[in-house]
């Protein structure tokens, strides 16, 4: 090519297609618009984000402080994870769900979020369908999509607390179908599927010979029960051991999000090519974090018992306060349900996005413009449902200060009511 002659390639088109269909993270978005605001001096307060404001266990932080002096811990480890955290994982999953595991069926991960994108790249082939209950978390559809793999949407109902029956799957299911995504407890709704339904579910999946993404990032955040963990597929159904990967980690319920160590556990034969995987995306996971998570996976359940309690409270100011704002002498909020896990509520809004402007006259607002004007005037930062596949509804966390959290909700009820 010659000094004058112009390439007709852009920029748009030196990207592969797949990168170009991907939507970013509608919630790091916000968030990234929420510090944008709070360096130029704004108040802001978060309902936007899965994040906890407790600390790890101090028997963790003192634990890995001892093994920074050693040398030998500066090194390059396994790349599928240090064996010891493999054996440990592998135990704790077996004591909880009764379902013998060792340490070859265990991969640990920069968080729970490279687990799920491993196991996608691993089990799906080109135009593969996913069923995914909506809502989703956002992330999901996306690296279905990034594996070439095809998903498909089943709405849950509102009157079935979002979660999807077996009926609604046997409507789905074709001989395309690879693998279903199942999230309990919920993010974003906070639902928990009964012992009961997962067993059901997991009949449906080895009847039809799938493979079940079970993602159990809150199994330690059931309100509902006084047990460490929330029922778990595995655990209603253990003859769909050979169907499941199990997706887990550290940062919701041990509130060590920064951490970023997960895992995925399941069939040898999966796991083996994971691990083939994971030895050209990455390294090993960070050394320091992997020992942290050895103890902290040692620590007994008063921890998660202090977590639940604050978080309980929590949910039930959250609950008072958004059934308490009206908009033109009707609920702001439809049908709130108190969650029965995670730490989120997921509201209607389908009144607060018809503005009434005077002589039978009204504008229309969609969920995720309502959010930013939200965010731009009160300084509340919230998710929009369309995020999550349910437009017509917010996300909102209780994870953060209770004195934050009243004050958030009591500028969204100023806000709303004036």
């Amino acid at each position: 090519m010659s000094e004058n002659t112009t390439s007709n390639k852009t920029v748009s088109n030196t990207i592969s297609k797949r990168i170009m269909r991907l939507s970013p993270s509608t919630t790091l978005e916000i968030n990234a618009r929420a510090r944008k605001l709070a360096a130029n001096g704004a108040r802001i307060i978060s309902l936007a984000a899965g994040e906890p404001d407790f600390g790890p266990p101090q028997e963790v932080l003192d634990f890995i402080k001892q093994k920074m002096d050693d040398p030998a811990n500066h090194k390059y480890t396994f790349a599928k994870g240090m064996l010891e955290l493999r054996k440990t994982i592998a135990k704790k999953t077996t004591d909880e769900t009764g379902v013998e595991f060792d340490d070859k069926q265990v991969i640990i991960t920069n968080g729970a979020k490279q687990a799920i994108f491993e196991a996608f790249e691993t089990i799906i082939n080109y135009g593969d369908e996913v069923l995914l209950p909506a809502p989703y978390w956002t992330t999901y559809p996306e690296l279905i999509q990034l594996a070439e793999g095809i998903p498909v949407v089943i709405n849950g109902s509102i009157d079935n607390n979002f979660k999807i029956t077996v009926d609604q799957l046997e409507a789905e299911v074709t001989d395309k179908t690879k693998a279903l995504v199942l999230v309990t407890p919920n993010n974003p709704t906070g639902s928990i599927y009964t012992s009961e339904e997962l067993a059901e579910i997991c009949q449906f999946v080895i009847r039809h010979n799938l493979i079940l993404i079970s993602d159990e990032i809150y199994n330690r955040l059931d309100y509902t029960s006084m047990e460490a963990v929330a029922a778990s597929p595995l655990k209603s159904c253990p003859e769909v051991k050979d169907n499941i990967l199990i997706i887990n980690g550290l940062s919701k319920s041990f509130a060590m999000t920064g951490w970023r160590i997960g895992w995925i556990i399941g069939p040898q034969n999966i796991t083996n090519r994971i691990a083939d995987l994971q030895s050209h995306v990455t390294g090993n996971v960070n050394n320091f974090a992997q020992y942290g998570a050895i103890k902290a996976l040692e620590i007994d359940d008063s921890y998660f018992m202090n977590m639940k309690e604050t978080l309980y409270s929590r949910r039930d100011i959250m609950f008072d306060k958004l059934s308490s704002i009206n908009y033109h002498d009707k609920p702001a909020f439809l049908n709130i349900q108190k969650p029965a896990g995670a730490f989120y509520y997921f509201a209607n809004i389908e009144n607060l996005l018809e503005v009434p402007l005077g002589e039978g006259q009204h504008t229309s607002y969609t969920d995720s413009e309502l959010v930013r004007r939200i965010l731009d005037e009160t300084g509340v930062a919230l998710v929009p449902g369309s995020a999550f596949g349910y437009p017509g509804y917010i996300r909102f966390s209780f994870a953060l200060d209770t004195s934050d959290l009243i004050e958030a909700l009591d500028l969204l009820k100023k806000y709303i009511e004036q």
